[in-house]
Order: structure tokens, then C-alpha cells, then sequence
């Protein structure tokens, strides 16, 4: 966090400049990982598991119709992003989220099929394991020990890692359209045209006047214009008031919707009437990893840990879809029964699908139920999860691939850990 010390210079912490220069970084090397140009194995060591297997699962999809992609972004912040901090346990949790404008481009071979610029809002999370005074934590065991002592993995238990798996690393890198400040370039560019449609319209008749009056041929034009004009004379005060507020109008429509709610997030309240405690910012980052999921798996098997609900068809449907974004989430109800949170929500996600070698975009909504064990979601107060281990042997487990242990065979009860989707339909 910044702050201005007792001499009036102005202090930031070191950490939040490392995470903050990190969500630039990471941009360029998601596009790259996307685009063929570094391995799977800097991806991992970049981000969670969670993470590392969503960008492993997207660009899979996008492999399926031999495609590639580019998102670059710009924002005002061009050295680092601010970042909130604070610890989770043994770790520190960086968040940033701050609006873009995002330049998509897809790619067929070495030709460009599709390009878009969106406004849209960057939401990163970001894990760091903490370091304090040389010494570190062993992610497997717990055992403290210098940092230089982790070179090869650690000599207690005999986990592998590397010193580069205690940097910051990725969380969740997720982008939602920016539906406010849309609605603020529409409502001003509908006001700005009808305020310039008057005076060119004045100046059109003048010119077609001037030219008919010059031009024999053109005689009749010029009497035309001349009536035209006569009635707007005539109507001038009318005119003028039609002016005056459309002005007006430009003027409240953008202070009354920059004002609205900028979040794509609608009726949190309802949640926080049953479970005050949660951070809705948290339990939406898993919402939405686990709905890009379901749009891009080929399989509904692969999505069995966490999805309770009949998915076959729905996932046939769109097995077109390259890429998404979530658009708008509203939560409809919040319940507590037998030991259960239920929630209901409505998600409107932006999709790209790929129809007869061209991109395509429209918008779906979609109803959810999720239900959470209470002691789950008390106890945690809902943390995401950042990594699968295997209860049995403790070996990582893909989420994205059903959840099953390849060494064990022992499934992952997600539902002892996270919200699990009951039902699943779309709304026409």
C-alpha cells in the first residue's frame, strides 16, 4: 500500500510493485503461451495449478480449430498495476482489478480471421508463498528453512521444486466486459449525433441551395431546399429547444450511468444476508473458472468433480465456442437447508464461436444452482482452491480432467472444499 512517510515522500511497498509489474508481464506471456511461443512449462511456473490447467484447457480448444489468439491490453498503468494485499494463511493474496480496453485478435495458420476492441475490466489474483528474514515454508511438509537451502526441493521431506515455484505466481487471470462504461460510449455517442445532425443539416440545405441556384438543371432542388428551410425557420425556437436538451440529456445520461453500478455483479446482498463473512470477490473468481470450463471441455466427464448436473447436450451445443468472457452474473436467491447454502444466479457470458471459418459473437445467458457444504463455507469463509492434491497418495489431481488421481485412482471430493453446480440450464 502507498503512503506519504513523516518527510512527505511518498512510499510504496516493494511487494506491491513486484505483484503489480507482474500483471503486465504476465499479459505478454499469456499471448505468447497462446501463440506458440513458450512452452507449457513457463506457464506452470508462473501460475496455480487452477490457473495452469484453465490456460491449458482454453488453448486446447483453440488447437481443436487450429486457431491462435492475441489479447493485448491497454490501460493508463504502463510501469505497475496497484495491487491489494493481504495474507492467507502461510501466503500472501494480491488483487488487482482495474478497466481496459482490450484488443482481441484470432488467428487461422498465419492469417488474421477476427479482430475486436472491447472495453473490459482485468480481475487478477496473484499467490505468493511468504518469505520472511531469508527463510521460506515447504509447500509439502511446512518445514522452515533458509531460501538457498530450497535449490533442488527440500531436504526434509524431499518435495521437488524449484526456488522459482516460491515466486509470485498467477491465481486467476480473468477478463469481463465492462457493461458501464459501454453504456456511457453508447449513450454519448446517440447524443453527440443527434446534437451534430441539426447544424449539418443546416449546412447540407445551404449547399444544395447555392449549388441548385448555380446549376440550371438543378433548379427544382433549389426550390425544394428553400420550402425545407422555410419550415425550419419557421419551427426555429422548436429546434432549438430539441438542441438544448439534447445537451442536457448528454449531460445526466453520463453522470447518471458512470454513477450506476460499474460491477458486472448484480444483488451480492443476497449472499451476505446468510453468509456475511464470505468474499464475494473470491466465490465469483470460482463461478466464473468454473463456467469457462463447461464452455470449453469436450467432454462432461471431465467436469464431474464439480458439476452434479446434466451437462451432455449443453456441452455438444457448443463445442464451436473459442473463447468467452463473462458479461453480467445476478444472483437470484440465497438459501440455507439441511446443512446446505444454495444459490441461484443467472450469467450472461459473451461467447466466440467459430462458424464456417469465421469468428462469430452473440451473448447467452444461463441459470445456475450452486450448493456449499455450511461447514465448507463457514470454516474457509470461502477461499478458491490453488492446487488439487490427492487425498490417498497426495499427487496432484487435474480438475479439468475429472478430478481422478492417475497414480491412485481416488476420486476428489470437491464438494468437501467448493461449491459444486446442482443444475445448469440456458435461458432462451
Amino acid at each position: 500500500m502507498a503512503y506519504y512517510d513523516s518527510n512527505g515522500v511518498l512510499q510504496i511497498d516493494p511487494l506491491e510493485v513486484e505483484m503489480g509489474r507482474k500483471v503486465l508481464e504476465f499479459n505478454k506471456l499469456q499471448n505468447d503461451y497462446y501463440m506458440n511461443r513458450v512452452s507449457e512449462e513457463e506457464i506452470a511456473i508462473n501460475t496455480t495449478q487452477n490457473q495452469y490447467e484453465d490456460m491449458v484447457l482454453s488453448k486446447k480448444r483453440l488447437e481443436e480449430h487450429n486457431l491462435c489468439k492475441e489479447i493485448f491490453l491497454q490501460s493508463k498503468f504502463r510501469s505497475y498495476v496497484p495491487v491489494q494485499i493481504r495474507k492467507d494463511g502461510d501466503n500472501l493474496v494480491g488483487t488487482a482489478r482495474y478497466n481496459v480496453k482490450a484488443v482481441r485478435n484470432y488467428y487461422l495458420g498465419d492469417k488474421r480471421i477476427y479482430s475486436e476492441k472491447t472495453k473490459e475490466i482485468c480481475n487478477t489474483n496473484f499467490l505468493k508463498y511468504n518469505i520472511q528474514y531469508g527463510y521460506a515454508k515447504c509447500p509439502r511438509c511446512g518445514n522452515i528453512a533458509k531460501i538457498e537451502t530450497y535449490t533442488d526441493g527440500c531436504d526434509y521431506c524431499g518435495a521437488a521444486f524449484s526456488v522459482r515455484g516460491l515466486v509470485p505466481k498467477i491465481a486467476s487471470f480473468i477478463l469481463e466486459e465492462n457493461g458501464a462504461e459501454k453504456k456511457v460510449g453508447l449513450f454519448s455517442k446517440l447524443a453527440i449525433g443527434f446534437i451534430l445532425a441539426i447544424p449539418l443539416s443546416f449546412a447540407a440545405l445551404i449547399v444544395s441551395a447555392v449549388c441548385a441556384s448555380v446549376f440550371e438543371p438543378l433548379a427544382w432542388l433549389s426550390d425544394i431546399c428553400m420550402i425545407i428551410f422555410s419550415l425550419l425557420f419557421v419551427n426555429l425556437e422548436l429546434i432549438g429547444f430539441l438542441f438544448i436538451v439534447a445537451i442536457i440529456g448528454l449531460v445526466i445520461s453520463t453522470v447518471v450511468v458512470s454513477k450506476s453500478n460499474k460491477s458486472p455483479f448484480y444483488n451480492t446482498d443476497i449472499i451476505k444476508k446468510y453468509i456475511p463473512y464470505i468474499s464475494m470477490q473470491e466465490l465469483i473468481q470460482g463461478i466464473e473458472s468454473k463456467v469457462s470450463h463447461i464452455y470449453l471441455t469436450d467432454k462432461p466427464e471431465n467436469t464431474a468433480a464439480y458439476v452434479k448436473a446434466y451437462i451432455n447436450s449443453f456441452i455438444e451445443e457448443h463445442s464451436d465456442v473459442v473463447d468467452m468472457c463473462i458479461s453480467r452474473i445476478t444472483f437470484t436467491d440465497c438459501k440455507e437447508r439441511k446443512g446446505l447454502y444454495r444459490l441461484e444466479l443467472e450469467v450472461i457470458v459473451k461467447l466466440y464461436r467459430m462458424k464456417k471459418g469465421r469468428i462469430r459473437t452473440e451473448y447467452e445467458c444461463v441459470n445456475l444452482v450452486l450448493e456449499g457444504k455450511k461447514g465448507v463455507v463457514d470454516v474457509n469463509n470461502y477461499k478458491p482452491i490453488r492446487s488439487y492434491k490427492c487425498t490417498g497418495c497426495g499427487d496432484n489431481i487435474n480438475i479439468t480432467a475429472g478430478g481422478v488421481c492417475h497414480n491412485c485412482g481416488k476420486p476428489y471430493q470437491y464438494e468437501d472444499y467448493d461449491w459444486v453446480i446442482t443444475v445448469l440450464s440456458k435461458r432462451n
